[in-house]
Order: C-alpha cells, then sequence, then structure tokens
C-alpha cells in the first residue's frame, strides 16, 4: 500500500485508505488557501482587506450583482440598461450567466443582497479548487501524493494564479478547470490495455467539464484550454496500449472530436449569442499589433527574482518546484515528461507575443490567436505544465540514491554560491529606483531559499527519513510561494468601499427616467448595474462597434444630445454648459453633479429622413453643426413608409421602460420615423399595434421604427433567436451526455459461455 506522501504507483482501484489519503492532502490544501487568503477571509475589521480596486470591482462584481438580483427574481438577464446606454447583458461572454458555479454563489449570497464578500469568496474557492484538481492530476501522472501535493501547490499558489486572474476573474474560473479535464483524459487512457467503454467516458465527462469552463467566461482563456486538452488527448490516444493499425488510431481520435462536441454543445447557450455580439462587437477585427502585446522578454528574470520587472510575477512557480522540475527533465523517463515539457515550452514562448517569431505563425494558421489580445495569458500552460514537473521531480527526489543526492549537494552548493554572490553585487551597487520590488530584498529570498533547499539535501543524504523530509519539502514550498505572492492581489480597503451609495448616487436613482447620466470616471464604470442608473458608459471588453465609435465623438455634447443624457458626473469644478446642483467629496478631490440642458427625449418622432448606408459619412452628417437630429433622421436603409418631409419633431411617450421590454405611445397626423435613444441590436424585435415592424438603424446605432399617421402603441422586446437556439443545443446536448454516461455506467458487456 502506498502511502500518503512516499513515491510510487497509485493503485487504480481507489480504497477508503487512499480516498483517506486524498481527502487528508484536500484538506491541507484548504488549509493554506484559507493562510493565503487570511486577510481576505478574516472578520476581523481591522485586518480585513479586499482584493484592489480594478477589473475585479469594476466589472466582474457589478455584472454578478445585476445577474444575481435577475436570477432571484426569477428572470433571465438577457438585457442591461444601465450600461453603455444598453448592452446586450446574455451576449457579453463575460456575463457568464449559466456558470454553475455563479447560481451557487447567488443561491448562498442572495437573500443578503449579494455583498461584495460573495464574490471574493468564490474567487478564493476557485483557488482551491485549481489546487485541489491539480493534485489529483499529478498524483496520478507522477505516482506520488507528495508530488501532486506540490503540484497542487504550485499551481494555486504560484505566480500566475496570483496574479491577474484574480482581478480578472472569468480568467480565473476557467483555468480552474483545465487540470480536471486533463484528469480525466489521463483516466480515460490508462491501464495496461485501451477500454473503449472506459475511454467513452472519461472523454463524455471531460467534454462536461470543458464546457462547464467555456461557461466562466473568457473565450482567450478558454482558447488555450482547448489547445492544451486536445494536445495531450492525442498524445494519450496516440500512445496507449492497444491494437495499432490507422483504423483503431482513427478510431481513437474520434474520441477528440467526441470531447469537443460535448464541450462545445454544453457551452452553445453562452457561444451562439457571443458570436453574434463579436461580429458587431469593437473586437470584430484585431490588428497584428494588438493581438502581439505580450510579455517583454525580460520577464524571464523572474522565474527566479519575482517582482524586479513588474508588479506581477506570474512566471514564478517557487525555487525548490522550478529545481524539482529540472530534476525531472534530467532523471525521469523522457516519454513521461516529453509532454509536459513541451507544453511548458509552448506556454513560455506563447507568452512572449510578438517578441517571437511563434506569435506570427499562430497568428496566421492557429484558429483564435488572430482575435485576442494580451497573449501574455498562454502563461497559464507553462505554470500548469512546471506544476507536472515539479510533482515528477519531487517523486525523483524522494527516491534519489545516496549518490545521486551527493551529486545534486555539490551542484546546489554552486547555486547557493551564486545566489549569495547575487545578494552582495546588488547590495554594493545599488540597483535602479524604478524596480518595482527592491532587488536587494528580493536576492536576499532567493539566498535565503537557496540555502535551505541545501540544508535540506545535505539533512536527506544523511539519512533524513522520508516523512520527515516530505514534510520539510511541503513547508518549504509553502513557505516560498505564499511568502512571495499573498499580499499580491490585496488592498487596505473594507469589502465593497466602492459601492457605498452616497448622495449624488441616490439623487440619480430617483431621477433616473428623467434621463441618462454620463459618468466622467468618478464612480465604477458598471455602476449603473448596482444603482439601477442608465448610464452612457462601462466596462466590458465586448461593446457594439459603431456606439463605441459614437461614444468617443467629438463634440460630445452633440453625443450627449443623442443618447438622452440629462446628468454628468465629473471632477470638474466650473463646467459651462451645465449647471451645477451637488458637490461630495470622495477621496482626495470633488465630485460635482452637473444638470444638462433639456437633452432630445428617449424617444421622439421625426418627418424628414436621409438614408446613408455608408458608416463614415452617416457619422460625419451626425455630428455635423448644419444637422438637427431633433428634426431629422439618419436611416441604413429606405424605410417601407416614408416619411412626410416636414421639419418637425413630434412627441413619443414612453410607458414601459423595463430591462428588457420598451412601450410607446405616440399620435401622428403625418408619416414619421420613431427614433429612441436606445442602442440597435439585432436581438430586439418590434409589433406596430401588435403587428410585426421592422427596426431601422438610425442616427448610426439607434433604433428606429417607420410609422404612418394615426395613433399608435411600438412595443419593443428583447428576444434573440441566438439565445433560445443556444438554450436547445446546450439542453440537448447535455441530456444526451448524461442518458449516455447512465447507459455507460450500468451496460454489463454479456459473458461467454465457460467464462
Amino acid at each position: 500500500m502506498v502511502s500518503a506522501l512516499a513515491p510510487g504507483a497509485v493503485p487504480a482501484q481507489r480504497g477508503w485508505r487512499e480516498l483517506a489519503a486524498d481527502a487528508g492532502a484536500a484538506a491541507l490544501l484548504l488549509a493554506l488557501t484559507v493562510l493565503f487568503y487570511w486577510r481576505i477571509l478574516t472578520p476581523d475589521p481591522l485586518n480585513r482587506g479586499s482584493f484592489p480596486k480594478g477589473d475585479f470591482s469594476e466589472q466582474f462584481y457589478a455584472f454578478a450583482f445585476f445577474r444575481a438580483r435577475e436570477l432571484l427574481a426569477g428572470r433571465l438577464p438577457t438585457w442591461n440598461p444601465y450600461t453603455y446606454s444598453g448592452h446586450p447583458f446574455i451576449a457579453d461572454i463575460q456575463s457568464a450567466v449559466y456558470y454553475p458555479l455563479h447560481w451557487i454563489t447567488t443561491l448562498l449570497a442572495g437573500p443578503r443582497g449579494y455583498p461584495f464578500q460573495a464574490l471574493e469568496y468564490e474567487a478564493v474557492g476557485h483557488i482551491f479548487l485549481a489546487g485541489l484538481w491539480t493534485y489529483l492530476l499529478a498524483s496520478r501522472v507522477s505516482g506520488s501524493r507528495l508530488g501532486g501535493l506540490v503540484g497542487g501547490m504550485v499551481y494555486a499558489f504560484g505566480g500566475y494564479l496570483s496574479a491577474y486572474p484574480s482581478q480578472q476573474l472569468s480568467i480565473l474560473e476557467v483555468h480552474t478547470w483545465l487540470p480536471l479535464i486533463l484528469l480525466c483524459v489521463f483516466l480515460a487512457t490508462r491501464g495496461e490495455q485501451f477500454g473503449w467503454r472506459r475511454a467513452l467516458t472519461g472523454a463524455l465527462l471531460a467534454g462536461l467539464v470543458l464546457g462547464g469552463a467555456i461557461l466562466a467566461g473568457h473565450p482567450q482563456a478558454s482558447l488555450y484550454v482547448v489547445y492544451a486538452v486536445v494536445a495531450y488527448a492525442v498524445v494519450r490516444l496516440l500512445t496507449a496500449p492497444g491494437p495499432a493499425g490507422w483504423r483503431a488510431r482513427v478510431g481513437r481520435l474520434s474520441l477528440v472530436a467526441l470531447l469537443l462536441t460535448v464541450g462545445f454543445g454544453v457551452a452553445a447557450a453562452q457561444l451562439l449569442p457571443t458570436a453574434e455580439f463579436m461580429g458587431i462587437s469593437s473586437r470584430a477585427r484585431m490588428p497584428y499589433e494588438m493581438s502581439a502585446w505580450a510579455f517583454p522578454l525580460r520577464d524571464l528574470i523572474q522565474l527566479v527574482l519575482p517582482g524586479v520587472v513588474s508588479y506581477y510575477s506570474p512566471m514564478y512557480v517557487g525555487i525548490l518546484p522550478l529545481a524539482s522540475a529540472a530534476a525531472a527533465v534530467a532523471w525521469a523517463r523522457p516519454r513521461e515528461i516529453a509532454f509536459w515539457t513541451g507544453l511548458a515550452v509552448a506556454g513560455l514562448l506563447i507568452s512572449f507575443g510578438g517578441n517571437t517569431i511563434l506569435h506570427s505563425v499562430l497568428y496566421h494558421l492557429a484558429p483564435g490567436f488572430g482575435v485576442f489580445r494580451h497573449q501574455e495569458r498562454g502563461i497559464v500552460l507553462f505554470a500548469l505544465a512546471l506544476a507536472l514537473l515539479a510533482s515528477i521531480g519531487t517523486r525523483e527526489l524522494v527516491a534519489a540514491s545516496q549518490e545521486r543526492l551527493a551529486r545534486l549537494g555539490a551542484l546546489w552548493h554552486r547555486v547557493v554560491i551564486a545566489a549569495g554572490a547575487v545578494f552582495v553585487l546588488f547590495h554594493i551597487y545599488g540597483v535602479p529606483a524604478e524596480n518595482p520590488a527592491p532587488l536587494q530584498n528580493v536576492a536576499a529570498f532567493l539566498f535565503l531559499l537557496c540555502a535551505l533547499i541545501g540544508l535540506l539535501l545535505f539533512f536527506r543524504h544523511r539519512g533524513l527519513p522520508t516523512p520527515v523530509f516530505a514534510g520539510l519539502v511541503l513547508a518549504l514550498v509553502a513557505f516560498d510561494l505564499i511568502s512571495v505572492n499573498f499580499n499580491t492581489n490585496f488592498e487596505k480597503t473594507q469589502p465593497g468601499d466602492q459601492y457605498r451609495p452616497t448622495e449624488i448616487q441616490k439623487y440619480l436613482q430617483h431621477n433616473d427616467a428623467n434621463g441618462r447620466t454620463a459618468n466622467d470616471w468618478q464612480y465604477p464604470l458598471n455602476y449603473g448595474d448596482v444603482f439601477g442608473i442608465r448610464d452612457i458608459n462601462g466596462a466590458s471588453p465586448l461593446v457594439v462597434e459603431r456606439y463605441r465609435q459614437l461614444l468617443n465623438a467629438e463634440p460630445r455634447e452633440r453625443v450627449w444630445q443623442l443618447l438622452n443624457v440629462r446628468y454628468f458626473v465629473t471632477w470638474q469644478g466650473g463646467y459651462p454648459n451645465g449647471e451645477k446642483i451637488s458637490v461630495e467629496r470622495m477621496g482626495e478631490r470633488d465630485v460635482n453633479l452637473y444638470v444638462l440642458p433639456e437633452p432630445l427625449p428617449r424617444a421622439y418622432v421625426v418627418h424628414t429622413a436621409e438614408v446613408i448606408p455608408e458608416d463614415s459619412r452617416a457619422l460625419r452628417t451626425l455630428l455635423s453643426p448644419n444637422f438637427d437630429p431633433g428634426q431629422q433622421a439618419i436611416l441604413d436603409r429606405p424605410p417601407a413608409i416614408v416619411p412626410s418631409g416636414r421639419q418637425a419633431r413630434s412627441p413619443a411617450t414612453v410607458r414601459d421602460l423595463a430591462l428588457d421590454r420598451l412601450e410607446v405611445e405616440t399620435t401622428l397626423t403625418e408619416p414619421g420615423i420613431l427614433v429612441l435613444a436606445e442602442v440597435y441590436y439585432p436581438g430586439w424585435r418590434a409589433t406596430v399595434n401588435g403587428q410585426p415592424a421592422e427596426i431601422l438603424r438610425a442616427q448610426y446605432t439607434l433604433r428606429g421604427v417607420a410609422l404612418p399617421a394615426g395613433s399608435h402603441r411600438v412595443e419593443f422586446v428583447f428576444d434573440p433567436l441566438a439565445v433560445k437556439l443556444g438554450l436547445a443545443i446546450s439542453a440537448a446536448t447535455l441530456l444526451l451526455t448524461l442518458l449516455a454516461l447512465g447507459g455507460l455506467a450500468l451496460w454489463r458487456p454479456k459473458r461467454q459461455l465457460g467464462s
């Protein structure tokens, strides 16, 4: 029987002792997670802190608050009227409406109104899960629970997941599931013989987890997951024991297609609306220069000197794990470490983006790489591969002979001397002042770690018992990673400080029906989601491209007029085009609220229209001082009902202004174009007096409907076909997959007579 910490093959049949050992490892990882994030989790207000201001608070908390409020009210959050003058919330993949773990957080936090801490606890929970899944994968790949624990600690508490993924929650939540998907692939292909039942079960389970990971809401993170999973599955399937020949190989590779079909099918509810949104968003096209953004090559220094190049050190995996990974490459069987070494190299090169020629190749040949920027996120492949290599190397260190330990000790003696020399040089000559972290401190910490590792190897060579050695290995890895990374995403502020309601926000809430607000970076960009204030700005990577162009156009007063902006929140103390009605102190400066001159109404009718299908000319005309948007409309195509041509504006009354529907009433003496200060988006449907009507794109990016003379009740409902079709595909895929898994679990092959 293999102990919880000793090296050796983990039995295929799990007994109670093995399950207890895994439970103990999970408890240790949970305790380390609590220790790592204790200042986020502690109830003591004196020591309590929060994730720093940034994407976590500006975007993801506001999204989570809006999503939770709608789900708890029994509504699917399809359209969000509080950001970007209206935003297709369900089509924005980072809204992650269908991600199952969001539902759990929502149910647990719902009665308390979804506090800020709920999302922080969700993030911390994903760190624990990432470590747990990596432990389960690494312990089985390496055959060592000690190696598995080292691998789990490296992935969960290393420089990558503790860096910006904690801020950009969707990245963290997608990459949490990568090791579990790889574990499903590993279990599907393990054993001395290739078994189709086991392989099918593993492929279906891997597909389900992949679908859940995609639903977590970051397409670029999902792209790296898909490439890593496909590569691992192909390697494992083609090298697994069993019949050779091309038919057998094609049959095995069909399991990869099954895995991907299930994964994308489960995620179709999100992918189809997102694909529709992407086509008209600001991310529809990506020039090479933007897609090539990534780490500078000098970031390699942070493999051993974290924090000296940038605030984050996503390449840092710890000194002992790095040495263990090197030991795996040097000592382990080549076939065992070939894939993980290749994945580490690939992830490292991808993370450098345009700084190496590899990105040019991927940009042109690999699907997906030309759509995203910030290729440094590919470092996840390096981080996970190093965790696996470190687990294999840890097993090799435990099993190393006295002769091998002696050679390693002699080599490490030189490493300690080199680390000491680095510290002395920095201490004598100093370092540039602009370094993010004092190099003397970092070099001293490097020397301390190297010295401690040297002592550990010395005592192991002198006969230190394996359980004691294993405990010291875990303690040293934890000390290294937690010391370097535990303060990376921490700020000494109380949770949700940015969302304490102010008097100005209360005023805007009360007067929201009078017109929209333009927030000049004074509040979190998605604050409207929390307070129910309709703003023209927002925070999300996906924005309707025409709306983005209009929002950034000049003069801004014309833009505000078109978008029904009534209020302006700014730090400017003297804005000449509005009346200041309130001032509040926020931090070190004042926040001023201005009421603007009467904008165009949210709904009105004009009787003159010009068709300008060319986007650039339409926008120039709209912004021209000679153009009056209150009496004329610019349309993208000819209307079915021709307006009268009179220069005038007729009133229209908004009767129902809900999240995903809107009702307008108007009485006309002549034909005209109803113009709404609402963003044009293909998922909206319109009826006039109960009959379907065509929605035109008016005023470059707003909605319009041609109306004849008479009294009209015009209803707008957000009812995108992509949402319904995606839900149908996801439901069918999930049902068929569960039925297939049930059938495989119940199926028993007929035994031959005499067997």
